[in-house]
């Protein structure tokens, strides 16, 4: 949110003297640029005030730091040109001042109020709601993203809905409950979805270079696993964000499932070892590929997270190699099939081998 502030010298002498109630927390206003309705968040820390807004009508998130050479100032962006920001004239409820662009040569007014508590709203879904109370300034910069139901789709037998976020056109699914599912489970299933899909979206906004991929992997009453991607550069930044998931979700308690629900061991041989050991049976060639490291148990488990996830075919498994020929990562052919997952299934058996 903030950026870095170098200029350490300045920060012990010039910290603005804007609003004094504002305390480490953050505090969160609306008001209006000249005509145009904002929601503004600002947090104090040891180096000065720090924040965030955006306009109502477009959703952009827009950074915000103090002016460490003016007092009463935030700029917007994170770079010390300060040719964009506000100036506060007035630093008592309700603040007052001007919204400044030196390039544009433009100043205008601005008010901006304290919010103290939200009208409930009842069209609200339930991933909208988790935001209004966890995230007061993040809750209204959702709710200026409009989905629409597109269409529903078959999948394994279970029928899936799809919905897309019209600004960006992005896209996600969530399940349609039928009769071998409990009701409550799935309304759980589809709140995780579409706040992982909120998130997505608002880490992305206005960004370049998105691509963006959600699609199910596998469906049972008791699992819902899917693959999620993206990746945006944004702000003039060189470098690009990257997000990766694989994502097996136990259907009642909406929690990540681990391999220990689903497969049991023999005794003194560690998930690495044994992924290995299975693999290696099955494909034999692939495994003995001597540019990859396919034989070390830290290609499949980096940091204590091992990659994989349920498809029709089986559990598939994904090598976390770095530094290493991206052929070496590109394993759609690691899969151990329900066959063999069957010779070791769990008690608790969510795949129902």
């Amino acid at each position: 949110m903030s950026r870095l502030f170098f200029h350490f010298k300045k920060v012990i002498y010039l910290l603005p003297l804007i609003l004094f109630v504002i305390q480490a927390r953050a505090t969160v206003f609306e008001g209006l640029i000249d005509n145009r309705a904002i929601v503004m968040e600002v947090e104090k820390n040891d180096f000065g005030f720090y924040g965030q807004y955006f306009f109502k009508d477009e959703g952009k998130n827009r950074t915000l730091s103090s002016d460490l050479t003016k007092e009463n100032v935030l700029i917007e962006g994170d770079d010390d040109s300060g040719n964009l920001g506000f100036y506060f004239s007035k630093t008592t409820p309700p603040y007052k001042g001007f919204y400044f662009d030196k390039i544009k040569k433009i100043e205008l007014p601005f008010e901006i109020f304290e919010i103290k508590s939200l009208p409930t709203d009842t069209n609200n879904s339930i991933a909208l709601q988790n935001f209004s109370n966890n995230n007061i300034y993040e809750y209204l910069r959702q709710k200026t993203f409009s989905f629409d139901k597109t269409h529903t789709e078959k999948f394994q037998g279970y029928e899936i809905q799809w919905h897309k976020e019209n600004n960006s056109n992005l896209s996600f699914f969530t399940r349609v409950p039928s009769s071998d599912e409990n009701l409550q489970d799935v309304i759980m299933i589809n709140n995780y979805l579409e706040i992982k899909f909120r998130q997505y979206i608002s880490q992305s906004f206005g960004c370049e270079n998105k691509k963006y991929l959600i699609e199910p992997s596998f469906l049972n009453k008791n699992i819902t696993s899917f693959y999620f991607s993206g990746s945006f550069i944004c702000d003039n930044s060189y470098s690009t964000n990257f997000y990766r998931e694989l994502v097996n979700l136990d259907n009642a308690t909406g929690q990540s499932l681990s391999l220990n629900d689903i497969v049991t061991l023999p005794k003194d041989i560690t998930l690495e070892k044994w992924i290995i050991e299975q693999l290696t049976d099955l494909y034999p060639v692939l495994m003995s590929d001597p540019e990859c490291p396919y034989q070390e148990e830290t290609t499949w488990n980096k940091d204590n997270q091992i990659a994989w996830i349920i498809t029709s075919q089986g559990i598939e498994f994904r090598p976390q190699i770095e530094d290493m020929i991206t052929i070496c990562n590109a394993t759609d052919w690691a899969v151990l099939p329900f066959d063999v997952l069957r010779e070791f299934k769990s008690s608790k058996n969510p795949l129902q081998l």
